[in-house]
């Protein structure tokens, strides 16, 4: 709970690094700041080796230095230039109720009060996120009856959910679908999740260029294209890596693109919108392996689960597609003009 307030959903690091920054190198900027989940990849390839060696506790403090040090780094050097809103006092009150609530939520769930087996499980992160809400200012609550926050949320539930979802689960894919080695494996996805996360930079550059809006509507697409060919073919292995690339490009390069709309359309509210959007993100990334597990454990085959992501993204495109003139009037708003000594400056 604490990484997601600190920085797992960027709710605190994306409206921060965007402050200082104008409209027009948004993405580039939030897409450099978000990429920096790089550190979940740098992990997975760095923890289980000190753990082996060293024990968990052990390789867990190794961790202490690196806190401290952005610890320092932020003191010093981290600026906040965002509108501010509202009292600290409740800002905190509320973050307290909803740990003590989650912790509560959970251990309800393994206690099977909402439901035995899966059930449970299954209804958590909706539990999670009415108590989230719950909590929030009256006034934040509003952008929920907004129609483009909840396809935001969707477009990121796939593009964020994606990432994440497969993340955790194209281990067990490929080692139960292609037969290869849990080391083989474990790479392969290091390696995919890296391509994920260092091409967010330039989904947000494009979309700085293009806006986002495009940008999305062409990505959108191929992941439905490369869920419903994979649903298909089930490709042989060279195949199946080559559809995963490119899911995975896809996804960085959405993530990117998603959050250089943000600051345009949401403009005060970046914080709450990012912690929001970011949410529906890690919803995403938890039901994902769900739906691919029991497409895999009912049919024998992972084919429902990619075509029922493959309806998502299409459903997704749809929706944007919509709404694309409407959202282009805002996602690339044109820079003031202001006129100093017969020149024309561009206003920072």
């Amino acid at each position: 709970m604490f990484l997601g307030v600190g920085g797992a959903s960027f709710a605190i690091a994306l409206p921060m690094a965007g402050s200082s920054y104008p409209p027009r190198v948004q993405g580039l900027v939030l897409g450099l700041a978000a990429a920096g989940n790089i550190g979940a990849v740098v992990d997975g390839f760095l923890f289980p080796g000190l753990a082996q060696s060293f024990g968990w506790q052990r390789a867990t403090m190794a961790v202490i230095p690196l806190l401290a040090l952005t610890a320092v780094a932020v003191f010093f050097w981290a600026e906040d230039r965002s509108p501010k809103t509202g009292s600290a006092p409740r800002a905190f009150a509320g973050l307290g109720i909803s740990i003590v609530g989650l912790i509560a939520l959970v251990l309800l769930v393994n206690a099977g009060v909402f439901g035995a087996g899966k059930t449970g499980q299954l209804i958590l992160p909706a539990l999670g996120a009415v108590l989230a809400f719950s909590v929030l200012p009256r006034k934040y609550l509003s952008v929920l009856g907004e129609r483009d926050t909840w396809v935001i949320m969707l477009v990121y539930s796939i593009t964020f959910g994606g990432f994440v979802g497969m993340s955790s689960y194209v281990s067990l894919l490929l080692t139960t679908q292609y037969q290869i080695s849990k080391l083989d494996a474990g790479f392969l996805m290091a390696l995919l999740s890296l391509t994920g996360a260092m091409i967010r930079p330039i989904g947000g550059l494009v979309a700085d260029r293009l806006s986002g809006v495009k940008v999305l509507l062409v990505l959108l697409v191929a992941i439905s294209v490369c869920n419903f060919a994979f649903a298909t073919l089930m490709p042989p292995l060279a195949g199946g890596v080559a559809l995963l690339v490119a899911l995975y490009f896809c996804f960085g390069l959405g993530n990117g693109a998603t959050f250089q709309l943000v600051p345009h359309r949401w403009k005060g509210k970046t914080g709450i919108m990012t912690g929001i959007i970011g949410a529906a993100g890690g919803i995403g990334g938890f039901y994902l392996p769900v739906v691919m597990g029991i497409a895999r454990e009912s049919t024998g085959s992972y084919q429902l689960g990619f075509a029922t992501f493959g309806v998502l993204a299409a459903l997704a495109f749809v929706l944007v597609l919509t709404l694309q003139r409407q959202w282009l009037t805002w996602a690339l708003p044109s820079e003031p003009h202001v006129q100093m000594d017969g020149a024309v400056a561009i206003a920072e």
